[in-house]
């Protein structure tokens, strides 16, 4: 059931800066969630292995378009994320 809520916000949700939700595997014992694919997430890229150099420009950036997302799903949508990291901003 909670799944299910879980969808019916996540598929009302578009927004350049919030991962696409394209839809969801609701077999019993198989939940899965279905998003546009992102190749990397800010924690790998901080801390990653082979991480690139980043420059001011790129962070501020990163910063600037996670904020739009964060501001967007709060302000307008009124969805607090309640798990905001590193591993969540792709």
């Amino acid at each position: 059931r909670v799944f299910r809520h879980e969808m019916s916000i996540m598929k009302k949700i578009f927004h350049q800066n919030v991962v696409l939700f394209l839809g969801a595997c609701t077999a019993p014992g198989k939940l899965m969630i279905v998003t546009e694919l992102m190749f990397c997430d800010l924690e790998h890229l901080i801390h990653g292995r082979n991480r690139p150099q980043l420059t001011l420009a790129q962070k501020l950036r990163i910063a600037q378009d996670a904020a739009y997302g964060v501001n967007w799903l709060h302000g307008i949508c009124h969805i607090v994320h309640r798990d905001l990291k590193p591993a969540n901003i792709l």
